[in-house]
């Protein structure tokens, strides 16, 4: 068990068992007393006590001695042990040796020989006294800088934790503007969308009310005043109803179809579509309405060129019929209508051209739009709805495909539709 020490070195065997008489009996109870005879024997044991985890805590050197002097010797225990209060006993003629005691072994008393057995207790007590206060205080320091350190551990974890916490509050107020800043964006397209189909309503509204009215013209025209009417104007009006009739129920085909894919009710199916047949089916379709506008309506598409698209079959029918139809529409007579089907790097390709009226350059980025109305006459006064070049963007669109024009006023139109000629990848 480690045990405080008073070492005393004196070369004077009496001198020293007299320290080992007077210090055993003040203070033996509560330190271990240890004698030395020379200045080697000395550093040697007090080397040996603190490897052995004891405490100098005195130690008491004769000055003159033969090997190594009182000073020499306490300057060595200092490097040592530098708590240890080292006391020097010296003559009167030594104050050489104290001088040097003090500048270099912190010499904490000196004791004149002969001593006085009260003075070396008293000396001896105060110099344990401050020895323990010294450890005491060194242990307080050393508590003192082990808690700094801790507290240094604690502030550098604090820090790193509102670093990181900052850092996640920064990247959850990001989040949360980018979150509203989406909703803002949302908001503005659903009030824009909302305002596109007010304007698309009011177009169809406007649209429907024109033969409506005519219709009920007629009628009413047939209704009153067929009496008085001959019969070449009974058939001119039943032509004129018809016109009319035939322009609202594909005004109401169209509009009924837009609405079914708007809300999800019309399936579209991908397979390979062989687009040379649904050319084929509307080309006879249409051939009796261009014979009778003498419109000469070429089909360059054949079962021998087979040509096939990764679409739905239905919906790429309805874009055919409706580009087929209006090329009649706005062809004069004597004209031509061409369609052709061809691939070409992944791409398949349905091509309808006509040598009509054309669109005007500036209406040209406007056909296709859910919120502008273009509609005009054709050669023979039909009417149009504008809603069946809409529809077509919008199939094609689902169709994973494009759509474009190429157009001049009185030279005619070509509306050009590119398809993916297999299945995408995922």
């Amino acid at each position: 068990m480690p045990q405080t020490v008073l070492l005393c070195v004196d070369d004077d065997t009496i001198l020293l068992e007299s320290l080992y008489m007077e210090l055993s009996q003040e203070f033996g109870t509560e330190h271990s007393i240890e004698l030395a005879n020379n200045g080697k024997e000395a550093l040697d044991l007090v080397k040996k006590l603190m490897q052995e985890g004891h405490l100098i805590a005195v130690v008491i050197c004769d000055y003159l001695m033969p090997d190594m002097r009182g000073d020499e010797v306490l300057h060595q225990v200092h490097k040592l042990s530098p708590q240890t209060r080292n006391i020097m006993l010296t003559g009167h003629s030594n104050f050489e040796g104290v001088a040097n005691a003090i500048n270099h072994a912190n010499l904490y008393r000196y004791i004149t020989k002969p001593w006085q057995p009260s003075d070396l207790k008293l000396t001896v007590r105060e110099a344990i006294r401050t020895f323990t206060q010294t450890l005491r205080l060194e242990e307080q320091k050393q508590m003192l800088e082990q808690r700094n350190r801790e507290l240094e551990q604690i502030k550098a974890s604090l820090e790193q934790k509102v670093l990181e916490r900052t850092s996640q509050l920064h990247l959850q107020k990001l989040a949360i503007e980018a979150q509203r800043d989406k909703l803002e964006m949302q908001r503005n397209q659903l009030e824009l969308i909302n305002q596109t189909k007010d304007k698309f309503f009011s177009i169809i509204a406007h649209d429907l009310k024109g033969p409506l009215n005519s219709f009920i013209g007629f009628t009413t025209l047939l209704s009153q005043h067929i009496e008085y009417l001959t019969t070449e104007e009974i058939a001119k009006l039943g032509k004129d109803l018809d016109k009319s009739v035939k322009n609202l129920k594909n005004l109401i085909e169209n509009l009924l179809t837009w609405a079914r894919s708007q809300t999800g009710a019309l399936e579209f199916n991908f397979c390979k579509i062989p687009l040379h047949e649904i050319v084929q089916n509307n080309f006879t379709l249409f051939e009796p309405a261009a014979q009778g506008k003498n419109i000469h309506l070429y089909n360059h598409t054949h079962q021998n060129d087979a040509v096939y698209a990764w679409a739905d079959y239905n919906s790429i029918d309805t874009v055919v019929r409706n580009l087929l139809s209006n090329a009649i529409k706005f062809t004069k007579e004597e004209g031509q209508v061409n369609i052709k089907t061809y691939s070409q790097n992944y791409h398949s390709y349905i091509v309808v051209s006509d040598t009509g009226v054309g669109i005007p350059e500036e209406i040209q980025d406007k056909i296709f739009r859910i919120d502008v109305k273009y509609s005009t006459k054709g050669t023979a006064g039909e009417l149009g709805t504008g809603l069946g070049l809409m529809l077509c963007h919008e199939f094609v669109v689902k169709n994973r495909g494009k759509i474009r024009l190429e157009s001049k006023v009185n030279q005619g139109t070509t509306f050009i539709i590119e398809l993916p000629i297999s299945e995408p990848e995922e």
